[in-house]
């Protein structure tokens, strides 16, 4: 017969199993918390895997790639909005499972609840070690870190065709990649055939797609070993998904977006703006839009038509405006697009004769030294809410020399 005090402690034995291997971080500003965490963790039979001095502009670079399970940040009197928000945005550079708790003077329970809207535990600080204890074992033991956070996901489309979506979707995915060093997905939502296998540099790309399309079954909902099935693997970080039809593709994304720290969805070819009303759950859904921006007139009336439906439909959705010079010609300006649109430009990327180069060798440009390499890089980094990059000498005599 089965023994349910049996179960009872081979749960409880690989519950200890788990807290015993966590990874636990902690990033401080004062040597009081340091020493109470560290003491917490020595305690409770753990071992703190990293600590941090707060600097609110070197953070979200000294957070790039971390695997903790579990992150005490200690907040000062200067918590406010600026901050908050900067606390928000580091969230996508963790991972999925990594647990969040906040050590601030703040008491009130307004607070509390916002935090703990955003996924933020929050504990009053100065604390004992005690309850440090306490919160550990609140996140550990009880396995509450799973799901701490939702997946960041993006959406990029453009006005017209030959804007450079796609170009501009692929490069997000990999610098996104970069800058979190967490797992992401790149949904191509060229259903009919598209040019994303050029964009990527890898010339096998169409043929595994079009072949993962065709392997689907219409007459049944897909389940995650379908779904898995569609993705096509691009870099450690980085999958690539298609499917046969837009509804497959959502399916697909609902599947496999709790294992993805972000999605990067490519609408150059279909977008749920193909007809007159936009797709309200999908617009919902999004953490952000980037809309490529082509310098003609025609372009930029389209894209005035574009941001004028979303306030029509209140759309709370942030929008990133990319200006992309497709040709060498540059008749129309950033001052000329801004003050049309009423909209700051994020990215404007520059016309670069030796694109083509980079699309046949398969190199990012998002790695390499080329002209569109610190504008995209920096579209990702606003998109995270980290500082952008400057232009340094070396960096544009690099530009020059490539």
């Amino acid at each position: 017969m089965f023994d349910f005090d049996d179960f009872e402690q081979v749960s409880a034995g690989a519950t200890e199993r788990q807290a015993s291997t966590a990874k636990i971080m902690v990033v401080y500003r004062t040597e009081q918390c340091l020493h109470t965490v560290q003491e917490a963790v020595c305690f409770e039979g753990l071992e703190l895997s990293g600590a941090i001095g707060y600097d609110a502009d070197k953070l979200p670079d000294l957070l790039i790639g971390c695997s903790a399970q579990l992150l005490l940040i200690e907040t000062g009197n200067d918590f406010g909005t600026g901050v908050e928000q900067q606390l928000f945005d580091l969230r996508h550079l963790l991972p999925r499972e990594c647990q969040v708790v906040l050590l601030g003077p703040d008491g009130s329970m307004s607070l509390v609840r916002r935090l703990r809207q955003q996924g933020f535990l929050y504990l009053l600080w100065p604390a004992s070690r005690q309850d440090i204890v306490d919160q550990l074992k609140l996140c550990l033991h009880q396995r509450q870190m799973t799901n701490a956070h939702n997946t960041m996901r993006v959406a990029v489309m453009g006005c017209k065709g030959g804007c450079g979506t796609t170009l501009v979707a692929a490069s997000l995915a990999r610098s996104l990649a970069d800058e979190t060093g967490q797992s992401g997905m790149l949904v191509d939502h060229g259903y009919r055939g598209g040019n994303m296998h050029v964009m990527l540099g890898l010339s096998d790309l169409a043929d595994k797609a079009s072949a993962k399309r065709e392997s689907v079954v219409f007459d049944q909902a897909l389940d995650f070993i379908q779904a898995s099935s569609l993705e096509i693997k691009v870099s450690e970080k980085l999958n690539y998904l298609t499917g046969p039809d837009r509804e497959r593709i959502h399916e697909a994304v609902d599947l496999l977006s709790w294992d993805n720290n972000f999605l990067v969805e490519d609408c150059a070819n279909e977008s749920p703006f193909s007809n007159r009303e936009p797709d309200e759950d999908w617009l919902s859904s999004l953490n952000a839009l980037v809309i490529t921006v082509h310098p003609s007139l025609s372009g930029l009336y389209l894209c005035k038509c574009l941001l004028e439906r979303l306030e029509q439909r209140r759309s709370s959705v942030r929008c990133f405006l990319v200006l992309n010079y497709c040709q060498p010609n540059k008749q129309i300006d950033r001052t000329m697009v801004e003050q049309y649109l009423n909209r700051s430009i994020a990215c404007e990327l520059p016309w670069y004769p030796h694109c083509e180069d980079y699309l046949i060798t398969g190199k990012s440009f998002v790695s390499g030294t080329g002209a569109l390499g610190l504008p995209l890089q920096n579209l990702a980094r606003q998109l995270l809410g980290k500082p952008v990059c400057s232009k340094t000498f070396l960096s544009w005599l690099l530009r020059r020399i490539s």
